[in-house]
């Protein structure tokens, strides 16, 4: 290539950066100076040999981190993307190594029968052979968002709506597919975990919906007056955490791969802090922009593996932690993030102004969405 000199490039971009971090591990500047002088190197004789071979740079770089897969196979990241080391990743794959969007469209392969549906065959970084889809939003189009109120046992309401639209669409239509972005608050949390990110069906949903208030919300379950005080809830939380527990199973987190092995719909729950009373935002991706656009607004998206050790499975955890309604259930405290409680404390049952912020953080560079339904 005319004019490109990859050493000009690793000395006056990349030099300084790769000094200062080795600087922290080795003892001495010659040492870290030598370390910095092999990558230089290494970076040299990879752009020869896809200058020589005019070669792709993904496909050099693909033989790259096959070349170091000892080192990539057993690590994980849900914080990085390690295919590209520059961006979150948003899809984990079955090996559960996580992906950013970029690297889904350059190491996948486009459907012929889909807009914006890529295959991945192969884990770039562990050469599992497990498939995965993604299906991204299209460029050509803005987000289709859905917002769903809190609302207790009425929560059976969306529900109803959502079977209706669903009627309207057809059987061969699922609704799920169309919604690229579903944010929930309490029992909307719930709705949205069931039928968004775990892509239960409606009428499976309801099902479970009114299962799950006939055990939980049962009068025989209420606690006296005494009994309530001191726990700082009317009902039994036990009962919910096991329903809970009983539905998302004990292992299922939010990020984890879906059982058909299809990334494609992006969910948000919300909950507030006890602290402060501030929504917070647990979901199921990282997004592009670098931060939330409102402020006051904390979030948490992939979750750490070391969530494993919590009481409840992660995806059941925040759940309780969206439906934790005050005065009829306790509140939840996650270990490293905080004590919780239903995220409608604080203007925001109705989380459509969250909804619309959370979609500029997905997609900052996407005009206002072009489809936006809030039950």
């Amino acid at each position: 290539i005319i004019g490109f000199c990859p050493r000009k490039i690793f000395r006056t971009i990349y030099y300084e950066i790769c000094f200062n971090v080795h600087r922290e591990i080795y003892s001495t500047d010659e040492l870290t100076k030598l370390q910095c002088s092999r990558i230089e190197n290494r970076l040299y004789s990879l752009f020869e040999g896809m200058t020589l071979n005019s070669s792709k740079s993904s496909v050099v770089h693909l033989e790259n981190i096959k070349a170091q897969g000892s080192y990539w196979g057993w690590l994980r990241s849900n914080r990085t993307c390690l295919v590209c080391i520059r961006r979150s990743p948003e899809h984990t794959m079955p090996c559960g190594h996580s992906i950013c969007d970029v690297c889904v469209q350059v190491f996948g392969v486009l459907s012929p029968h889909r807009e914006e549906e890529f295959s991945i065959s192969t884990c770039p970084l562990c050469g599992s052979n497990k498939v995965l889809t993604v299906r991204l939003k299209p460029s050509t189009s803005a987000a289709r968002v859905l917002s769903i109120d809190g609302g207790g046992p009425r929560g059976i309401v969306p529900l109803e709506n959502l079977a209706i639209l669903q009627q309207l669409l057809g059987d061969g239509l699922p609704l799920s597919e169309l919604i690229e972005l579903t944010v929930g608050c309490s029992s909307g949390g719930l709705i949205s975990l069931s039928n968004f990110m775990l892509r239960m069906e409606i009428g499976s949903c309801k099902s479970l919906f009114q299962d799950l208030a006939r055990k939980v919300l049962a009068p025989a379950r209420k606690k006296r007056f005494l009994g309530s005080w001191l726990s700082d809830g009317l009902y039994d939380v036990k009962v919910l955490e096991q329903v809970l527990k009983d539905h998302y199973t004990q292992t299922r987190r939010m990020f984890d791969t879906a059982e058909n092995c299809l990334s494609s719909n992006k969910v948000a729950v919300i909950a507030s802090e006890i602290k402060d009373g501030a929504p917070f935002i647990f979901a199921n991706y990282n997004g592009s922009a670098p931060h939330r656009a409102e402020p006051g607004i904390h979030s948490y998206g992939k979750c750490e593996y070391a969530d494993l050790k919590y009481h409840l499975d992660l995806t059941g955890s925040r759940a309780r932690a969206t439906s934790a309604a005050p005065s009829l259930f306790s509140t939840i405290d996650i270990p490293g993030l905080g004590t919780f409680q239903d995220g409608g404390m604080r203007r925001h049952n109705n989380p459509i102004n969250l909804a619309l912020s959370e979609a500029k953080h997905l997609w900052p560079n996407s005009p206002s969405p072009d489809v936006f339904i809030s039950l």
